[in-house]
């Protein structure tokens, strides 16, 4: 049970990046399908209002001036996601570990955006609405794996302590959102030597190679 929460709890930079990805794929025929008509509505909303001597009722013009707010809001929110997903891909947090809100407003602090007329969210707050409108956890805990021209030992063993909790070890594929290099590489070499003389220990099970955490 505990490690099913925790994987619900966390996510690695390489997730958090299919998910945006999907997620802008699922709702690109909408934004598409609305940038085609919005200067229709646009036009109709303006000519019919009621200041304008429209045949609009308020009600009517009301619900239009919604559907606008919603729909450009949401299309504001769609590129501000594309620019997410497009800054995550450089790791712009090497080798720390934040909430997907954190991570936006981090990223982008001077958003603002409008899903409701009269009704404007910005900052942290916009991004939270963002996420909501677009199905996304904000409380997400996102892994950044550490670069390798960016190696830290202490930033690694502080970031496998943690991921270990209270184990005396875990499997080797858990992991790889902190030795994110490949076993084969000069810098996985180097960071296993260094972890080696800490005492940490990899060990080989029936089932699975696991990591030992030093006693003591």
């Amino acid at each position: 049970m505990t490690g099913s929460k925790r994987s619900a709890l966390n996510t690695t930079l390489t997730s958090l990046s299919s998910t945006l990805e999907n997620c802008l794929r699922w709702h690109e025929d909408e934004i598409a399908h609305w940038l085609q008509r919005r200067e229709i509505l646009a036009q109709k909303i303006q000519s019919e209002a009621p200041s304008n001597g429209g045949s609009y009722d308020l009600s009517e013009y009301d619900f239009a001036s919604e559907v606008w707010a919603l729909n450009e809001g949401r299309s504001v929110a769609f590129e501000l996601l594309l620019d997410l997903y497009v800054a995550i891909s450089y790791n712009p947090f090497s080798g720390e570990k934040k909430r997907l809100l954190e991570v936006a407003t981090e990223i982008f602090p001077q958003v603002k955006v409008s899903f409701l007329p009269k009704c404007v969210f910005s900052g942290r707050a916009a991004w939270r609405e963002i996420l909501r409108q677009f199905e996304l956890d904000a409380s997400q805990e996102v892994w950044f794996p550490i670069k390798e021209d960016d190696v830290d030992l202490e930033q690694v063993e502080c970031k496998l302590l943690e991921l270990a909790g209270c184990r005396v070890e875990m499997p080797l594929q858990e992991t790889r959102e902190v030795l994110v290099w490949k076993p084969q590489s000069k810098t996985y070499g180097y960071v296993k030597t260094g972890l080696e003389e800490r005492g940490w220990e990899w060990v080989r099970t029936r089932k699975e190679r696991k990591l030992r955490v030093p006693s003591g």
